[in-house]
């Protein structure tokens, strides 16, 4: 079904059911999303030729929201809640990881984030240069104040962790993005690898460009199609990367999935990530899935950052849901050089 406002394909779970007001005499064809934003707006509904007004406080349009809200959930407010019911008294603040585990750090308004690193480190003996902090999206400097942020007292701060630290001697290294087949109208998800020099785009790897000499000098190379055997119920798809051959101007590269047909990914189950050597594929490095996306059309699985001669890679939590795939990535790159700038 495609939505007549925004002119996106989406699943029939995200339309709604029923027309926004009683007064509204017509089949209702928006999405759920553009009758919320409509009604929140403008207090109409969103039929041109409809004059019924609309309460954006109704019991239909809070309906509406919480269904969006089922199925697109924001982690970052599931976060600031369970700190907030935990909070101990006083005047302090919490920093979240992205599993939920949390910890209360004395307030000051005058704190500078290395301290906030300091005390991170002291508590769970995670080294400084390790910790990513982010605040509304946005990552917190080791010489600014909790004041140059507007972060203030009971506020939630996230903590990203590396999920693998990549060893200086590791050069051939593979990332296997898997997923299971839908049962109907059979599809395929699409693997990608997105690098960038800081900011600026350089270079797409996938099925249909899966090598680039140029720019990247053959440092990361795609499967080129989905392995699967007769009968098979889970696809995969690998894209390899020669880590010293990397040009040294890059330093993020993205790893995508995304649909090819579907409007997102709910057809298919599971979608993970496994990383590992390309001379011990029976041992994973890390390790990570994304249940979590199967409302959004593409997920960004996990980004991996120069750090002076390091690799890290991290898992992609904020802002990782994001619109587009292989046939139009220019929304999942937007969303990516919005990262790398909050990061930078």
């Amino acid at each position: 079904m495609v939505c007549p406002l925004c002119k996106t394909g989406k699943p029939p779970n995200e339309f709604p059911t029923a027309t926004v007001t009683e007064d509204c005499h017509h089949a209702p064809l928006a999405c759920l999303r553009c009758v919320v934003k409509h009604a929140k707006e403008n207090g109409t509904c969103t039929n041109r030729n409809c004059d019924a007004r609309v309460d954006p406080n109704s019991k239909i349009v809070q309906l509406f929201q919480a269904k969006l809200d089922r199925m697109f959930v924001d982690y970052r407010k599931v976060m600031k809640q369970r700190a907030q019911l935990l909070r101990p008294q006083g005047n302090v603040i919490s920093v979240s990881t992205i599993n939920g585990d949390t910890e209360w750090i004395p307030f000051h308004v005058s704190m500078r984030i290395d301290d906030i690193k300091d005390e991170i480190h002291q508590r769970l003996h995670l080294p400084k240069e390790q910790q990513r902090l982010l605040y509304n999206d946005t990552n917190l400097k080791p010489d600014m104040t909790l004041s140059d942020y507007n972060i203030g007292c009971n506020d939630n701060i996230s903590l990203i962790l590396p999920l693998y630290c990549i060893p200086e001697h590791l050069d051939h290294v593979i990332f296997d993005l898997s997923w299971e087949f839908p049962s109907v109208n059979p599809d395929f998800l699409d693997a990608t690898c997105m690098a960038f020099d800081k900011t600026s785009f350089v270079q797409v790897i996938d099925w249909n460009h899966p090598a680039n000499r140029y720019y990247l000098r053959n440092s990361i190379k795609h499967s080129e199609k989905s392995f699967t055997g007769p009968g098979a119920k889970t696809g995969h798809q690998t894209i390899h990367v020669y880590l010293k051959h990397v040009p040294h101007s890059i330093t993020h590269l993205y790893f995508i999935l995304s649909s090819w047909r579907s409007p997102n990914l709910s057809a298919f189950k599971n979608p993970s990530l496994k990383f590992y050597e390309a001379s011990n594929d029976n041992a994973n490095l890390c390790e990570t899935t994304f249940t979590h996306a199967l409302n959004s059309q593409a997920v960004i699985m996990c980004s991996v950052v120069r750090t002076g001669m390091k690799w890290q890679i991290f898992e992609c939590s904020t802002g990782s849901l994001v619109g587009g795939n292989a046939k139009r990535y220019n929304p999942i790159r937007a969303r990516i050089e919005e990262l790398i700038r909050n990061e930078i």
